[in-house]
């Protein structure tokens, strides 16, 4: 017989079933197809589908790594990034690039604002970095903090802060 490989299912770590079924559910159109616990306090396992593409989900500190990255390859990807765009997702704004290499793309970087963009920084080796300030209440930037006044903190490069 011909060796033949038919598809890959990543396996991506979840921490919060109720986060994850607001990004993977709301945020990117997915529908749960199966849950697995090998017991009620088992850690969830989960396949979910948009179209053909298949994901599982794992609770189970040994599955999956936290920060991976997959491509997935699609037709349609502008009418897709307009479709998330339009849901106002809090915690991502994904835009469209096109790659060096010809490909229109969009990025999807799961995670910590702050963390997602200094490591994205680091990687990418960028020069400058531009952000937005909201102005949020002085009570909140006491207490929370604010998601650019770290960045200027910590990101390794130039930032130019647009309010």
């Amino acid at each position: 017989m011909e060796i033949s490989f038919n598809s890959v299912i990543p396996v991506l770590r979840i921490f919060n079933v109720a986060k994850a079924d607001e990004f993977y559910l709301g945020f990117l159109g997915f529908k749960v197809d199966w849950d697995h616990r090998f017991d009620p306090i088992a850690p969830l396992y989960r396949q979910i589908s948009r179209g053909n593409l298949i994901l599982h989900l794992s609770e189970d500190h040994g599955d999956g790594s936290p920060g991976v990255h997959i491509r997935v390859m699609m037709d349609g990807v502008e009418a897709f990034q307009r479709e998330i765009s339009s849901k106002h997702y809090p915690y991502m704004k994904p835009g469209l690039e096109t790659m060096p290499w010809g490909m229109l793309e969009t990025h999807l970087l799961p995670g910590h604002p702050v963390h997602t963009i200094v490591a994205l920084i680091n990687e990418e080796h960028f020069e400058l970095l531009v952000v937005g300030f909201m102005g949020h209440t002085r009570l909140y930037e006491q207490i929370i903090g604010s998601t650019t006044e770290r960045l200027v903190r910590l990101a390794p490069c130039a930032v130019v802060v647009i309010k």
